[in-house]
């Protein structure tokens, strides 16, 4: 960690381990191994990186002031699938407590065919997944390994 208290990266490690390489290199020498008039040539050499790196990110440094931004950083997740209203969302909890009321398990599977028969449910298996996390149902697992659906409390 930094004195910033900042975790350092592994890419910007091996970044700084180039550059001190370089500078004990020049130590060693006594003198510049590339001319200081040479900038690019010179953070290429002490980078690692290309010459053609090194000048598009001046480029890009200039025109952005030196705020550097990952590519994809801010990425949007995928719009939900599915969208429920209270009625249907009141209409899965009823089925699924159906199923608790003749003593069978819901599984998603069969919790899928009942929805997709009785209420024209549009989604699959997976969208149905994350209907029930929605809706504040997780699985909890027995002591036989079988995993039951259960409301959280909340």
């Amino acid at each position: 960690m930094s004195k910033s208290g900042k975790t350092i990266i592994g890419s910007t490690r091996s970044l700084v381990y180039n550059i001190v390489q370089f500078c004990e290199r020049e130590k060693a020498a006594s003198h510049a191994i590339i001319n200081f008039q040479k900038v690019n040539e010179r953070v290429a050499a002490m980078t690692g990186l290309s010459r053609d790196t090194i000048s598009k990110i001046k480029k890009e440094g200039a025109t952005n002031n030196g705020v550097w931004r990952t590519p994809g950083e801010k990425r949007q997740g995928r719009p939900k699938k599915i969208k429920l209203n209270d009625s249907d969302k009141s209409a899965i909890r009823s089925k699924i407590n159906e199923f608790y009321t003749r003593d069978e398990v819901p599984t998603l599977r069969k919790l899928h065919r009942v929805l997709k028969e009785e209420l024209n449910f549009c989604g699959g298996v997976t969208s149905l997944r994350e209907v029930l996390k929605d809706l504040g149902y997780t699985y909890k697992k027995l002591e036989s390994n079988r995993k039951i659906l259960t409301e959280s409390a909340t």
